[in-house]
């Protein structure tokens, strides 16, 4: 489009009003089959991690529950996260925060029984901090965004090792 009006500016007989106006039409069809193509791209992305996350949480409340350890319970309350704790009986050593708008900190029987209870109140101290921050939510809208963005680096594993490495730093810090 720029050396299409340079031309004209420079040699007016070249161009005429016509074909200034098939070239924009052109450009604007060129410019809108790509972003069009990444709105749909993006929102095929987003739609297949929620109905994934629909899914593990469906699976989530379909484990049974177990109420927190004596242990446990003044840690969590200090922590000021024993209403988003959830105790699950499996024999998994799993601990994730999860919930895209209400997020929760989901926790296993089998990792209470590898770890002492200072190094789940460790544990519990990184997950906290991916609560309060709603880093579930965040990761959701990094994927949408290099969905959307897919010609461009957008850094979406850099922003996931950051995300981590700061919920890290802030067990470490507590």
């Amino acid at each position: 489009m720029h050396i299409v009006s340079q031309s004209c500016v420079l040699v007016p007989w070249l161009c005429d009003e016509r074909s200034m106006t098939r070239d924009l039409q052109t450009m604007l069809v060129v410019i809108a089959f790509p972003l069009m193509a990444s709105v749909a791209w993006g929102m095929w992305k987003g739609t297949r991690q929620l109905l994934a996350t629909a899914r593990m949480m469906r699976s989530i409340l379909a484990l049974p529950h177990r109420p927190l350890p004596d242990t446990l319970v003044p840690r969590a309350g200090r922590l000021g996260i024993r209403d988003r704790l959830d105790l699950v009986d499996d024999a998994g050593t799993e601990v994730f925060c999860y919930g895209l708008l209400r997020p929760r900190i989901l926790l296993t029987t089998g990792l209470l029984a590898r770890l002492s209870i200072d190094e789940v109140e460790a544990v519990l101290y990184h997950e906290r901090h991916h609560l309060q921050r709603r880093d579930p939510l965040r990761a959701w809208l990094w994927t949408m965004l290099d969905a959307l963005c897919w010609w461009a680096e957008v850094g979406c594993e850099d922003a996931r090792l950051h995300r981590e490495l700061a919920a890290d730093r802030a067990a470490i810090a507590a």
